[in-house]
């Protein structure tokens, strides 16, 4: 994979005899998104590679501080945009710019930029950009937080009171809050202190659709806590 996201989010809990540190490590191969168009900017001087993730819908390209007198030369995946556009910058170097609409999947824009008659190159700009899904950590409505650790099966509230008699189960959820989906089905494992509790090879969660409602619930799992004693719970999914 391009890209990876580690969200690490840390919660204590408080009981009479019982203090569990529940810490939600959620690495994957996707990256975050932008919610909202946006506007890249390259600097002239040389040639530049630049790998982007971010959401559907229009976003603008540009090559800033350009010299006076260049023409730039527009690609979208290797193919000439010229019924796009085709800047010279002229006596004041206009930066060009160009727009583009994406949807989810991978993208290359390219400008080449060349002298005033197009006959010596100078450089050349280029944006991978990808529109991918963005699996994170997620509290539902009427969940304690995004981990709930209690003595009862099939709950979405910390339960009050733990004692060393309890064994205590594990909820957590998970939701795709990217601007994909995630065309296939991803695992998701339970750790505690470092071990892996639903082996062998964890939870198989079934395809995420888009946001912004769609969302998985990994049901109560007994994860061997014992009161007294510090432990960090770590779901964590991979694709």
């Amino acid at each position: 994979p391009d890209h990876s996201l580690c969200l690490t989010l840390t919660h204590l809990h408080w009981t009479p005899l019982l203090r569990i540190l529940r810490t939600l490590v959620l690495f994957l191969a996707v990256s975050s998104t932008s919610l909202s168009a946006a506007q890249y900017y390259s600097a002239y001087g040389q040639s530049r590679t630049n790998n982007i993730a971010t959401a559907s819908g229009t976003h603008t390209f540009e090559v800033a501080g350009i010299a006076s007198y260049k023409w730039t030369l527009w690609y979208t995946n290797g193919v000439y945009t010229a019924a796009a556009q085709a800047d010279e910058s002229g006596f004041f170097a206009i930066d060009p710019d160009y727009s583009y609409s994406f949807s989810p999947g991978t993208t290359r824009i390219e400008a080449l930029v060349y002298n005033s008659d197009l006959s010596v190159f100078h450089e050349r700009h280029v944006w991978n950009v990808s529109v991918r899904p963005n699996l994170a950590p997620y509290t539902p409505s009427g969940w304690s937080d995004k981990i709930v650790v209690s003595k009862t099966t099939n709950t979405t509230t910390d339960s009050a009171l733990l004692t060393t008699a309890d064994s205590l189960y594990v909820d957590w959820s998970v939701k795709n809050i990217g601007d994909a989906a995630t065309s296939a089905r991803f695992y998701t494992e339970l750790y505690v202190d470092g071990l892996l509790k639903n082996a062998p090879s964890g939870i198989l969660v079934a395809n995420m659709e888009t946001p912004p409602t769609h969302w998985k619930r990994l049901w109560s799992f007994k994860c061997g806590l014992q009161a007294r004693q510090q432990h960090a719970t770590t779901p964590q999914n991979a694709r």
